[in-house]
């Protein structure tokens, strides 16, 4: 078993207008040069009057995209905004540098994470996998995701070739393709799912060594290489449905270093980092519409989802102050950019990436969870929160244990949602057309 690689390009022709050819007549030549500067005054004018109202954008919050010209496109995949304009800072200018920071930043860390390709000046994921043994320079970000992976023990970028299963099991157009990939369909696929785990799980067969000074070494052992070289596998790590956790953080980081603490970053698949470290800003809806707006209080919300067959509830929205990571875990697609992270059977069966390290199967413990924490990054949140929900079954007394560390957690079950800190605030908790949610605290 292998990568399958999938998809293509096709060229376009844009539409051209046909050229057509006017001849220009030498009378009235003075008439035609005072046409040409009142045009040009007129010109001059609806300029200046488009350059004011460009400089002159009202403070307050706005959405501050990736600009157009970026190498990589991954504009879609988050959702940033920023109060512009506070303090008396020039509103313009400052989503002006706020899109060069964003732009330069996120393209990069897509290129540090990525597994697909080489990029000229960076060392990657797809430079490690295609150089195993070796040693190489990276990055400190990427260094330093190595070193909180290598500090919780979470193993599940070693995963890499049961992720690519599951990738080519979400591109099945059909219930029938999928027996090829799908453990739980095919004994043989689960058999190379529990080979792949073992490996994973053995730091003497895969492991990514810290030799200091940026300096790693993604090693194999012989047996491993061996077993690839066998299954057609050529990547050995991958952090696949994690990504966009050390993608946020690495953004947000680069924000908060550059002294813009006004925002609030939330990936499309559930990733979220409020930037203000002193709850100077007021209210910003951080849900997964990431809309809000400002009022006087520092006061933030999120939305809270629940499925219920094949029904998405918006269970509630919780509420909070401050700084926070948060992280969403969803064993079904929210929206269109996640339909190829999922596959649904005719049955309403679903699969997922979140893969046990154990044996590689797919798992979730509840259909929804939401953790938070207001002093660690989404990336130390979801490294050490996976275990509990990538599970069989809800783990309450594991929740708690997270809770004592600084780790909150809200999940819905049976139309009830489960929370663990005794402070927070619930509201809109749904009650509608016979379906009604309430609370209750874990103690």
């Amino acid at each position: 078993m292998g990568r399958t690689v999938r998809g293509g390009s096709r060229n376009h022709t844009p539409n051209v207008r046909p050229v057509q050819k006017v001849e220009l007549s030498e009378k009235n030549t003075r008439q035609r040069f005072i046409a040409v500067i009142v045009l040009l005054v007129i010109a001059s004018g609806a300029f200046m009057y488009a350059l004011n109202g460009l400089m002159s954008n009202d403070s307050g919050w706005t959405n501050i995209e990736v600009g157009s010209s970026a190498e990589i496109h991954c504009g879609d995949d988050y959702i940033f905004r920023y109060y512009v304009g506070a303090a008396g800072v020039n509103a313009t200018a400052e989503k002006k540098a706020l899109t060069l920071l964003y732009t330069d930043s996120i393209v990069k860390a897509y290129k540090m994470f990525s597994m697909d390709e080489s990029f000229e000046g960076i060392t990657n994921v797809y430079d490690l996998n295609r150089h195993p043994n070796e040693t190489m320079v990276v990055d400190d970000a990427l260094y330093h995701a190595f070193e909180l992976i290598a500090e919780t023990g979470n193993r599940a970028i070693y995963l890499a070739p049961v992720y690519t299963e599951y990738d080519n099991l979400f591109f099945c157009n059909d219930d029938s393709e999928t027996v090829n990939y799908d453990a739980y369909q095919n004994g043989e696929v689960a058999a190379y799912f529990s080979e792949v785990a073992a490996y994973s799980n053995d730091p003497s067969d895969v492991n990514v060594e810290l030799l200091g000074g940026n300096q790693v070494k993604l090693s194999v052992s012989d047996d491993y290489l061996a077993f690839a070289e066998k299954n057609f596998i050529s990547d050995f790590i991958d952090f696949s449905w994690m990504k966009n956790a050390f993608i946020t953080d690495y953004v947000a980081d680069v924000m908060i270093e550059n002294g813009y603490t006004l925002g609030s970053l939330t990936s499309y698949d559930g990733f979220t980092r409020n930037l203000d470290l002193t709850s100077a800003i007021t209210k910003l809806n951080a849900g997964p519409d990431a809309s809000g707006t400002a009022e006087e209080n520092a006061d933030y919300s999120f939305n809270l989802y629940d499925r219920q067959g094949n029904i998405i509830y918006p269970a509630g929205v919780m509420h909070y102050n401050g700084a926070e990571s948060i992280v969403s875990l969803h064993n079904y697609p929210m929206s269109d950019k996640e339909k190829y992270h999922y596959y649904e059977f005719k049955s309403g069966d679903i699969r997922t990436r979140y893969a046990d390290t154990a044996d590689g199967l797919c798992k979730s413990a509840v259909n929804n969870m939401a953790a938070y924490a207001d002093d660690i990054s989404c990336a130390e949140l979801i490294l050490k929160v996976s275990p509990v929900y990538i599970a069989d079954t809800m783990d309450t007394e594991a929740v708690k244990n997270l809770a004592e560390n600084g780790i909150q957690t809200i999940f819905g079950e049976n139309s009830v949602l489960y929370y663990t800190d005794p402070e927070l605030e619930l509201t809109d908790l749904y009650d509608k057309d016979g379906v009604h949610y309430t609370s209750e605290l874990l103690e």
